[in-house]
């Protein structure tokens, strides 16, 4: 099974949220950047850790090469109804298929 790193946003808020991810081949951004990938996201609610509520799901869509931080992006929308901590799930799928 190949291992992938994924970063996300670190401030994540009470509302709506844009998420950023970079995905990488490997650990710790150490592989190359993965651009062709289908991205799912499960967003859980960790207010009783030993039972994390899923609470919301998105699909994250591919922003792009060269985004001003140098690494390929993908986006998802999210809702988080409250404070506190929430657990994000992420499944790259199979890659996209050339157009």
């Amino acid at each position: 099974m190949k291992q992938i790193s994924a970063e996300a946003t670190t401030e994540i808020l009470v509302g709506p949220n844009r998420l950023l991810l970079g995905l990488h081949e490997g650990q710790n951004r150490q592989g190359r950047p993965i651009s062709d990938a289908q991205v799912h996201l499960r967003f859980f609610s960790l207010e009783q850790p030993d039972q994390p509520r899923l609470r919301g799901e998105a699909d994250a869509l591919f922003l792009g090469k060269g985004i001003e931080v140098a690494q390929e992006l993908y986006s998802a929308r999210a809702t988080f109804e409250a404070p506190g901590s929430w657990g994000l799930a992420s499944r790259p799928g199979a890659r996209r298929s050339p157009p």
